[in-house]
């Protein structure tokens, strides 16, 4: 067997191999990957529209372009004030605009894209964890993706929506990414809670999680030690 041939045959095992990992997912996997196909060419098309500008997007965008200036932390609205937001959604965006070489709006654009699936994933791996049933998560995963308003203006406020994908489509603000997080920061905190000998990795996980949605938006934490204890109160009274 020639070398090229040994190629050829490992080229074909290993798409053999990925077909019958495909064939063998559950079926409640591939009905999520549609929900979250979906979610992407649904809301997605909003970043690529043009929009009014205004609002606390252009505040962002000008601690954005402070930091990309060379000026860290940023400062506020005035020379020599602090910003009143933490900085890492201004960190983000002006990484990705730096690392593509987009523009601050089109960085925003690529990561409002980029984040749109986050949310519905959230709420199904959360929701199949708290409930231990794959039709469940994946109800609550389309209701995260598309119930509530769906408002198709150009310049949508995030009140509009009572659901968590309102906040997430474009454009995308710092609370966007807090409520993608937190549903893994609390995933990991149940593990935490679970007595493994892995607790103290899942525990700083949890802290890592958390302390990044602090540098992103702080305020938003506020209700998190009442939201770990509903989940907590259910691992407890499941082990008694």
């Amino acid at each position: 067997m020639t070398a090229d041939e040994a190629i050829g045959r490992r080229d074909e095992e290993s798409l053999g191999s990925v077909r019958q990992r495909l064939a063998t997912l559950p079926r409640e996997h591939w009905i999520l990957l549609g929900i979250l196909g979906l979610v992407v060419v649904v809301h997605g098309w909003r970043a690529i529209r043009p929009f009014f500008i205004g609002g606390d997007l252009l505040y962002h965008w000008g601690l954005t372009h402070t930091i990309l200036l060379g000026t860290f932390p940023p400062e506020g609205p005035y020379i020599g004030l602090p910003a009143y937001y933490p900085p890492g959604f201004h960190l983000i965006l002006a990484g990705l605009s730096s690392i593509t070489g987009l523009s601050v709006p089109s960085a925003t654009a690529l990561l409002g894209i980029l984040w749109l699936p986050v949310i519905p994933l959230g709420a199904y791996l959360l929701t199949r964890r708290l409930t231990g049933r794959a039709d469940v998560a994946l109800v609550a995963a389309a209701l995260t993706a598309f119930a509530g308003g769906l408002d198709f203006t150009n310049d949508r406020l995030w009140v509009n929506s009572m659901f968590l994908v309102g906040h997430v489509a474009y454009p995308i603000y710092p609370r966007d990414l807090v409520f993608g997080i937190l549903p893994f920061a609390m995933l990991a905190f149940l593990r935490a809670t679970e007595g493994e000998r892995s607790w103290v990795g899942w525990a700083l996980v949890t802290g890592g999680l958390l302390g990044l949605c602090a540098l992103i938006q702080v305020q938003l934490l506020l209700p998190i030690p009442i939201a770990l204890a509903v989940p907590f109160e259910r691992v407890v009274r499941h082990r008694s």
